[in-house]
């Protein structure tokens, strides 16, 4: 995958047909994960009615999903992501690609929390289990994507 040109409030990236797979791949599986919105408060507050919260968290949950949707559909829109030599070409607004990667970290953060929010200090996960195998490669494809598709729009890589 690699930013093809950047002009003001649009952006063409070259994907392989396999990076276009890939990325299709951890959008849907991210949005089976279904990741629960944070909290938004960390205690009470007098000042918002008691319901508030989770409504917040519904509200902050629903566009999640839509965000997910719509990534899903721009790598699926044959307007959008262009067949061509060497694989498709992507065109995004800047708006829909800091949407797009949105959608990206939400699926990682999916991933994570699904493994029970490994860090250095936890103990190994059971990668015997082929759901947990799935998961981690799942979690470290996506910030290998996450962190290549910044630094293509950085310029720091081809």
């Amino acid at each position: 995958m690699k930013l093809l040109s950047r002009e003001p409030g649009r952006l063409v990236f070259q994907l392989r047909a396999r990076d276009r797979n890939s990325l299709r791949g951890i959008l849907r599986m991210g949005s089976e994960c279904r990741r629960r919105p944070p909290r938004i408060t960390r205690g009470p507050a007098s000042f918002m009615p008691e319901d508030s919260e989770e409504m917040l968290r519904e509200a902050i949950g629903q566009q999640m999903a839509e965000v997910q949707q719509g990534a899903l559909a721009w790598l699926e829109d044959p307007a959008r992501c262009v067949a061509g030599k060497g694989g498709f070409g992507l065109t995004l607004s800047e708006g829909e690609f800091e949407a797009f990667l949105q959608a990206l970290n939400n699926a990682k953060m999916a991933f994570w929390e699904t493994l029970g929010c490994p860090d250095e200090d936890s103990a190994p996960l059971d990668e015997t289990r082929p759901e947990v195998q799935a998961l981690a490669f799942a979690l470290e494809l996506s910030n290998q994507y996450i962190a290549h598709i910044l630094d293509c729009v950085s310029g720091d890589t081809d």
